[in-house]
């Protein structure tokens, strides 16, 4: 038996019609039930831009496919044309709202009529929000635990910053094999994804500028011939002269004894200059560090508190 009843935006033009050998029933004042069983498919247009708790509104448009209105008027009672008595609840929809309504469409100077049942469906974020929120907060604790290093552990910052941005990308291209297709807006899920890429590889730029600026200047060795060596090496004769009564060998001795102490004197003064220095430097560095780590745990904090509110809405 077939019914002139139509699915008018059936996704499969081949199961747009119900149709089943199943008896009907008759009542005794002339009304006539028939139930067929129906897998109805249609198009949803989607809306990804709040995923993964997207809402989306699905049509199902019902009418005579061979009559217009005046040959057959569609009845529907509002309150009780959809019954979710017998729906079969799943983890990853639920339905918000639902409404049957009477449309007409005119064609040819002729009114065709169509019932319209719309169901109003959410995504239950569930999984898909833990897996977008909680894998960019491991990232940052990796990235925030970088700075606590000490500051000369260099590779090893490089190591996890490279690490988590590896985590990042890896879980972009999950999510873009996961969502379906539909030429729309960017998911803020994708959105977020990218901010905490460009946050991490920022942090990876400020640790190798401190990296290079922290790394110490080589000595440059330079080698001699060998005739200068051996020119350096030898010992110049001494000639002992008088002057004055007094030997020269002896103005040489104090003068070489008051050099030496100079020298000695200006090699404390530099070790001293340097180690204060060294400690100027270094407490720059550990200033530097932690206004870092403050800026990029706030920066963290805020794009991870703004996912949070989105997925949870």
């Amino acid at each position: 038996m077939d019914a002139d009843i139509a699915l008018f935006n059936s996704a499969h033009s081949d199961k747009s019609t119900p149709t089943s050998d199943l008896p009907v029933l008759c009542n005794y004042d002339g009304n006539i039930l028939w139930v067929p069983p129906f897998t109805a498919e249609v198009p949803c247009e989607m809306d990804l831009l709040l995923w993964p708790s997207d809402t989306h509104t699905c049509v199902l448009k019902f009418g005579s496919w061979a009559h217009h209105g005046d040959q057959i008027d569609l009845q529907v009672e509002e309150d009780k044309a959809i019954s979710l008595e017998f729906l079969e609840k799943n983890k990853r929809w639920s339905i918000l709202n639902y409404t049957a309504v009477k449309e007409f469409t005119e064609y040819k100077d002729e009114s065709y009529m169509h019932i319209d049942f719309k169901f109003t469906i959410k995504r239950e974020a569930g999984s898909h929000a833990a897996y977008v929120t909680q894998t960019v907060f491991g990232v940052m604790i990796i990235v925030m635990a970088s700075y606590v290093l000490p500051l000369n552990f260099h590779l090893s910052k490089f190591l996890l910053h490279l690490f988590s941005i590896l985590i990042l990308i890896i879980c972009n291209f999950v999510l873009f094999a996961t969502l379906p297709s539909t030429g729309g807006s960017i998911p803020h899920a994708v959105k977020y994804y990218f901010g905490s890429i460009i946050l991490t590889t920022l942090s990876l730029l400020c640790h190798i500028i401190m990296a290079s600026t922290m790394a110490p200047s080589h000595s440059v060795s330079v080698r001699l011939p060998k005739r200068v060596t051996k020119v350096l090496k030898m010992e110049t004769p001494s000639f002992e002269f008088e002057r004055q009564g007094v030997p020269y060998s002896t103005l040489e001795e104090e003068s070489i004894g008051t050099t030496a102490e100079f020298e000695e004197e200006s090699n404390r003064s530099q070790e001293a200059k340097k180690q204060r220095d060294k400690k100027t430097t270094i407490t720059l560095y550990r200033l530097v560090n932690a206004v870092l780590f403050s800026v990029f745990f706030i920066a963290y904090l805020i794009d991870y508190t703004i996912m949070k509110k989105i997925i949870d809405s």
